[in-house]
């Protein structure tokens, strides 16, 4: 049997519940405590639910009811946690820690609240509680639900003045997985581990305006977070970047119908890694760009390939190893800008 070891910090509920159905029970035992009838049990905690049910009223830019009364259903037809508020308002809520949304679930679970409360239709609050982290929600705000993420969770917890110890674990727990994944900022870039890669990929999101995240893993070799955007077309192949964790690849991803020509996989290869490795040059020699480009260790055959690479580690950091995120995001515009001036379509 393997014991747990002991930690400095008192014993957490959720450091064991780690599950999306115990994600699920307490949402459900949440919104239980915005019932008015829960005022006496205990003030703070009814305060706090109503606070969570206005604030999912809000992220939706609808306008909350005075909450008279809250029927909550966990799984009602799998949907993880559902309730009605005043008799005319349902709420559904699709509950995630770190897998996404899947197999058109969103839209089924809407049409199934649909279809049970027709008269309601036009009231129905359809939430993506996501406590966890990913690339885009686009998937998401397309079939009408509205993302509910950590920021937003922990803006109602932090308002919450009681003692109540489920609460306050659940609390500790998702602000940890805040700290953990923002420690990018100021942890030694050498350091990061997969929480700090989603949390610098997340911020360069926000900084670029572009781009998206996602863990890859090669066959035969090692995984690692990766982030690819400033996708371009041309002919025979669309061109793009895409970091590897601390490298810096420049990538072709040839068409269909060159993807069956072995030699024609190789001269697209060949094309775009000499026009790359001469406009460097160029821009070196003119001081717009401050960092080597090279050759990669291996050139690959298949629909995606690295044509070339940043010699070094593209992240810029301090005298105490810490990002600077300012200048490595100019440092990527740099390499933006590299594959910009190579764009087919504008020559």
């Amino acid at each position: 049997m393997k014991e747990v070891e002991p930690k400095q910090t008192p014993p957490n509920l959720f450091s064991y519940a780690t599950n999306e159905y115990s994600q699920d029970a307490f949402i459900c035992w949440s919104l239980e405590w915005a019932s008015p009838e829960n005022l006496q049990n205990d003030p703070e905690l009814h305060k706090y639910g109503v606070a969570l049910i206005n604030a999912l009223f809000e992220k939706a830019d609808r306008k909350a009811p005075k909450i008279e009364c809250v029927k909550v259903f966990k799984q009602h037809k799998r949907i993880d946690a559902f309730c009605m508020v005043n008799g005319e308002y349902p709420i559904i809520i699709e509950d995630k820690t770190n897998i996404e949304n899947h197999s058109g679930q969103l839209q089924r679970y809407l049409e199934i609240i649909k279809q049970d409360f027709p008269n309601c239709k036009d009231n129905i609050l359809s939430i993506y509680f996501k406590t966890g982290d990913q690339s885009s929600y686009s998937g998401v705000v397309n079939n009408d639900y509205t993302p509910f993420l950590r920021a937003d969770i922990l803006a109602v917890l932090e308002k919450y003045n009681g003692k109540d110890s489920i609460l306050c674990n659940f609390q500790t727990h998702i602000q940890g997985i805040e700290n953990v994944v923002q420690s990018y900022q100021s942890k030694h870039i050498q350091k990061w581990h997969w929480k700090q890669w989603i949390g610098f990929y997340s911020e360069l999101q926000k900084r670029l305006k572009d781009g998206d995240w996602d863990e890859v893993n090669p066959p035969g070799k090692q995984g690692f977070m990766g982030f690819y955007w400033f996708w371009q077309n041309g002919e025979g192949c669309r061109q793009y970047l895409q970091l590897q964790q601390d490298q810096l690849c420049f990538k072709i991803e040839v068409s269909s119908e060159l993807e069956k020509d072995s030699q024609g996989i190789s001269n697209m290869r060949g094309k775009w890694h000499k026009r790359i490795m001469e406009k460097a040059n160029d821009m070196a020699s003119s001081s717009e760009l401050d960092i080597k480009i090279s050759r990669p260790d291996h050139f690959g055959h298949g629909k995606t390939m690295t044509v070339c690479v940043f010699a070094d580690d593209y992240r810029v950091a301090n005298a105490k190893g810490v990002i600077d995120m300012d200048k490595t995001v100019k440092r990527l515009q740099q390499a933006e800008n590299l594959l910009k001036s190579l764009d087919e379509s504008n020559q």
